[in-house]
């Protein structure tokens, strides 16, 4: 996952220091994209080509190396893991909570304890739990996508389908559309809303199946039926226990439960609904968890608080995203008193830069490089020159 970060990261910085980002805007482009900008994969379409000077060849062929090898890799299913979940059911998702361990205490560990910043690595255990099988799902179907949208080798096409209809289409294997056993704590709770971050991923779906939209092996049918899964999995979102004790916490998980919901109205045509999401959380989101200065103090209490205010920032960017194409303008919403978008961005940005000295608790050096992706679309959007900067 890292080198998908550092690949997109060196795509980014090329586009900043060849001048791309304003060339690149296209006025009132009709592009379905989220977290991909079209004009900006065309210019790297026409320069692998020969069209343009290109400063792409390298990068691109990184990542066409590392779809080559994923072109060999069988596809990922939920129903491969040897536990069953407690539904019985192997299409239901089951992950373990990421910084719950065993309690030394105990002679069987249980329940298991909180220990925020650290990662427990028995959440990689693909025997009982499917969150690595979903992010490695996630990172090929990107990946393959991204390359067949520049180089239009349908093999790759071929390749992110297979892995799209054994995870969410074809019903010996796909996944149920709940997350009624996200993030689980073992001796004290199956599930958890605190799971239902897990499929903010799933963006990244939702986006790669607009730029397989055009290959003739990603059917019509097929096109339906996954944008059928994800109308349920948003309608269980919405209407579930767990998804409506999710919309109701305070940090970073409740602006990434939005941005999730909204993503998926947008993608499944429910556009007024997407609007909604994206109008109300200047009010519910921005307005409670941004300060004036903006300072995100719920993200900076936190143990990785430089990680988290980033990644509550990359949640509110894809926000603001979806608002460009539902008609709702979240970049430039500011509150009486101040608090925006903006002004997070611009309140993290001399820190990542080292202008300045974070004192807030970080047990972990962090590489925050796949920030670059969401600091190249405000830039989109602000013209300020300053994000290419960070």
């Amino acid at each position: 996952m890292k080198f998908r970060r550092m690949i997109f990261a060196a795509i980014v910085m090329a586009v900043f220091s060849f001048g791309w980002v304003n060339a690149a805007i296209k006025p009132g482009n009709p592009d379905s994209l989220i977290l991909y900008d079209a004009p900006q994969l065309d210019i790297v379409k026409s320069a692998i080509h020969g069209v343009t000077v290109s400063p792409w060849n390298d990068v691109v062929k990184k990542l066409t190396k590392d779809a080559d090898k994923l072109l060999t890799q069988p596809p990922y299913a939920v129903s491969a893991k040897k536990v069953l979940p407690p539904s019985g059911d192997s299409h239901d998702y089951v992950s373990l909570a990421t910084y719950y361990w065993p309690d030394p205490l105990k002679p069987d560990g249980l329940p298991y304890w909180n220990q925020d910043g650290k990662v427990n690595p028995e959440r990689e255990d693909g025997d009982r739990y499917d969150s690595i099988r979903m992010s490695r799902m996630v990172y090929a179907v990107d990946t393959l996508a991204f390359v067949y949208s520049v180089t239009d080798h349908e093999a790759y096409a071929v390749k992110a389908v297979e892995f799209i209809k054994t995870w969410f289409i074809n019903p010996d294997t796909c996944m149920n559309p709940n997350l009624n056993f996200g993030q689980g704590v073992p001796g004290k709770a199956t599930g958890r809303c605190s799971g239902i971050i897990d499929t903010s991923t799933l963006i990244q779906i939702v986006d790669a199946a607009q730029l397989l939209s055009t290959s003739d092996c990603f059917s019509a049918n097929d096109q339906r039926s996954l944008k059928n899964w994800f109308r349920n999995y948003l309608d269980w979102l919405q209407s579930s226990p767990l998804g409506r004790q999710e919309a109701a916490t305070a940090n970073n998980h409740a602006v990434w439960y939005d941005a999730q919901i909204a993503a998926f109205a947008f993608y499944t045509g429910q556009t007024r609904r997407a609007a909604d999401i994206v109008e109300s959380a200047k009010i519910r989101r921005v307005q409670t968890q941004i300060e004036s200065d903006g300072a995100m103090p719920k993200e900076q209490a936190r143990t990785r608080s430089m990680h988290y205010s980033i990644y509550n920032l990359q949640a509110f960017i894809t926000l603001a995203r979806i608002g460009d194409k539902v008609g709702v303008n979240l970049w430039d919403y500011q509150s009486p008193d101040g608090r925006g978008v903006r002004k997070a961005l611009d309140y993290l940005i001399p820190y990542l830069l080292q202008q300045k000295t974070w004192h807030f608790q970080t047990i972990i050096s962090e590489n925050e490089r796949g920030f670059a992706r969401y600091l190249n679309l405000a830039e989109l959007h602000y013209r300020s020159g300053k994000y290419q900067e960070a």
